[in-house]
């Protein structure tokens, strides 16, 4: 039997729509902080994994073909093929003529979708430049913000990244964080040898906004 003096309990249309008003005021400004920290995890996740594979791919190469400084190629084509292709997965590669106001350098594609670009075939006692955009072509294609540099250089008198190893770029004078943070802000996209040296965090200090 209903009871006719009870009343049912609902929301007004009044009431529905503040709500739903203050969720998204609320998502308004969460929003833009969660996508921010999910973009920074993301550039941090790539360059660690990046810099891993691409030591470990030098030091594998160097136990078939002996030390680095013994390396020749004659393009950097030839030079990932011959030395490193084996060692690193991929998923497709092409020359790029002109990338980066510079001579052809050599792509690399991997599945995640990021790129790694490769110039200066090595000769003797030379260096062999890497850049690394950690979301391929897609913009805005930017030094400290998608593109990283580094570098590997087979003499020890050289000033840059560690002797005979692959490395993030950096000058062997900068020992300390404070000057390859601004060598970070001078050049965003030597800001390697900063995030290296922080662990890969993008902390408060970083000068790029992701």
């Amino acid at each position: 039997m209903v009871n006719k003096n009870s009343k049912e309990k609902a929301f007004t249309l009044a009431e529905v729509l503040i709500t739903l008003g203050i969720i998204g005021i609320v998502a308004a400004l969460t929003l833009p902080a969660l996508i921010q920290n999910y973009r920074k995890q993301e550039v941090t996740t790539r360059l660690k994994k990046y810099n891993s594979m691409m030591s470990q791919a030098f030091l594998l190469s160097e136990v078939e073909n002996g030390k680095v400084s013994g390396w020749y190629a004659s393009d950097p084509k030839k030079f990932f093929d011959n030395y490193l292709s084996q060692y690193i997965k991929n998923i497709g590669s092409e020359e790029v003529p002109e990338f980066d106001n510079h001579q052809t350098w050599y792509k690399v594609i991997f599945a995640d979708g990021s790129v790694s670009y490769n110039y200066a075939p090595i000769n003797g006692a030379e260096c062999v430049d890497f850049m690394f955009d950690v979301n391929g072509e897609k913009n805005p294609n930017k030094g400290g913000i998608d593109r990283f540099r580094f570098i590997y250089c087979t003499d020890s008198s050289r000033n840059y990244g560690k002797p005979d190893s692959w490395s993030s770029f950096y000058r062997r004078n900068e020992t300390n964080i404070e000057t390859r943070l601004q060598r970070c802000k001078n050049n965003g996209y030597e800001c390697s040898g900063y995030l290296e040296m922080n662990n890969w965090e993008i902390d408060r200090n970083y000068p790029y906004k992701l």
